[in-house]
């Protein structure tokens, strides 16, 4: 799965930051690899961690298989306390809470005979919200958050930004 990231403004939805481009900078480059003559840079496993669980609980507002195999493949790999300080940095701690729990919630259903349990998990309003006002105190994703409203202001945007908004919200899967 590839992550796009705008430098210029951090990883958002909707205009919305949600993963500041500064941990990015901070934290992203393992290596940097050349191959056939291009390029590139590989991301630390905490990064990856950390955006992955962003992108799920704040633009997907959804968990899916693809999620829990890669959180739980990286968390394997990854140095905790590396991670805590990043989850720390990018105002992440709600979100991680929300997916490690779903994580541990997967975990114990395999090692269960029930299945109960079923992916993907559409994550509730609240959530949602709670790990918006986490990262609120972030003065970047406060100022998107007004750059929003103002766009949203044009009631053509506004009317294209609600159609598209209440089919993400009642949606159960992609």
């Amino acid at each position: 799965m590839l992550l796009v990231v705008d430098y210029r403004f951090g990883v958002n939805f909707s205009l919305i930051i949600f993963c500041f481009s500064g941990f990015i900078c901070i934290w992203n480059v393992a290596r940097v690899y050349s191959l056939s003559g291009a390029s590139g840079m590989s991301f630390l496993t905490i990064t990856v961690i950390v955006a992955f669980a962003n992108h799920a609980v704040i633009k997907e507002q959804l968990f899916t298989l693809a999620d829990y195999l890669t959180i739980a493949k990286l968390l394997g790999r990854s140095n905790i306390d590396e991670l805590v300080g990043l989850v720390e940095e990018t105002r992440s701690t709600y979100v991680m809470k929300v997916v490690l729990g779903i994580v541990e919630k997967v975990i114990r259903t395999l090692h269960a005979d029930e299945r109960s349990f079923n992916l993907p998990l559409k994550l509730s309003f609240s959530d949602v919200l709670l790990a918006l006002c986490e990262k609120m105190a972030n003065g970047k994703v406060r100022a998107s958050v007004v750059y929003q409203f103002l766009y949203l202001s044009n009631l053509e945007y506004f009317k294209s930004f609600m159609v598209e908004a209440l089919k993400h919200v009642v949606r159960m899967t992609y």
